[in-house]
């Protein structure tokens, strides 16, 4: 009897022994040029999107203290006949009582802040516009 409690056991670990083999087997070629498939693209976050989120959102998803509500083109109008180089100049001045100087993102540059103002711009302007707003304002 102990013989074949033996040989049971033996049996039974050569099955474990080839179950493993065969799960490395698997995990190997399952791997197996994984590192040279591409990632897939990551799509690019606007550069102004996170400024906004941080520091415009609280008043210009709701329009607070007057400002011009994000994705409402009506609130932009006036705005956009000055032209984007005034928005951006009336960003980092501010516009008191409401526009604090900076949107209060004192560390922000002017540049990261005209980034901002491009952001708010892209859901009421055409994406081709966004970036000519100035010379469209001269144009005219």
């Amino acid at each position: 009897m102990t013989e074949l409690l033996t040989d049971m056991q033996t049996s039974r670990l050569k099955k474990l022994a080839g179950i493993r083999r065969f799960l490395l087997a698997a995990v190997l070629a399952s791997s197996f040029g994984c590192a040279d498939r591409a990632e897939p693209e990551r799509v690019q976050e606007h550069p102004g999107k996170e400024i906004y989120r941080k520091y415009c959102l609280a008043c210009h998803q709701g329009g607070i203290a007057n400002s011009p509500t994000y994705g409402k083109p009506e609130d932009w109008v006036e705005r956009l006949e000055k032209g984007r180089d005034a928005m951006v100049k009336s960003v980092i001045e501010g516009i008191p009582p409401g526009m604090p100087i900076k949107g209060l993102c004192t560390g922000c540059t002017d540049e990261e802040l005209g980034h901002a103002v491009d952001y708010m711009l892209v859901p009421v302007l055409p994406a081709d516009s966004v970036q000519n707003i100035n010379e469209t304002v001269d144009k005219r």
